[in-house]
């Protein structure tokens, strides 16, 4: 079942509507116990079959993603902006101010995937877990480390912040953090 929670959430799917399911499908399951069925009784097909039926059955909230977006890309933000202050230097090009929310966003639909391909198979070899979760711990650096290579080698207009402008990013930064922190966690993330 909590296979079942992890794949529906990451693809896609309401919370609320995801744990519902969940809680129905244990009803069945406790049903089917106490009348001498099998999972296979109630689930009629593989794990992977059934979860992947679900799925294609249930609409995509699409608010709830959007939401997520809306908060991980002004976090990332907020983070650079902190490293780039700590270091004494606000200046941000093109290709980083295209390139950070891009990153974010496509870590954000890598990791959806693996969460699903993980969710699916569970009882697969370690060595293919573990390698999705080394995968998953490699992207975002690897994508940053290029996002870095592409702004030496291609030049673009840059936005320099004096000491004010520095002052302003930065309490922007911190108070963005907070908005975050003290609001919501992101729907199923606290849960997974």
């Amino acid at each position: 079942m909590d296979d079942l929670a992890v794949y529906l959430m990451s693809s896609g799917k309401a919370e609320e509507e995801v744990h519902d399911v969940v809680a129905e499908l244990k009803d069945h399951l406790e049903e089917a116990e106490r009348a001498g069925k099998s999972v296979d009784d109630v689930v009629g097909q593989s794990p992977k079959a059934y979860m992947q039926h679900l799925g294609h059955e249930m609409a995509f909230d699409g608010k709830g993603f959007f939401k997520i977006i809306a908060m991980l890309v002004p976090n990332v933000f907020a983070y650079i902006i902190i490293g780039n202050f700590i270091q004494g230097e606000m200046t941000f090009s093109t290709v980083q101010l295209i390139g950070f929310p891009l990153v974010a966003v496509l870590f954000l639909l890598a990791a959806s995937q693996a969460f699903r391909n993980l969710s699916v198979r569970s009882k697969a070899s370690p060595f293919k877990n573990g390698a999705t979760y080394i995968a998953l711990a490699v992207l975002p650096m690897t994508l940053f480390l290029g996002l870095m290579v592409l702004d030496i080698f291609v030049e673009t207009p840059t936005i320099v912040f004096g000491s004010t402008g520095q002052l302003v990013l930065l309490g922007m930064a911190v108070v963005t953090l907070q908005i975050i922190r003290a609001g919501k966690p992101i729907p199923g993330i606290a849960r997974l």
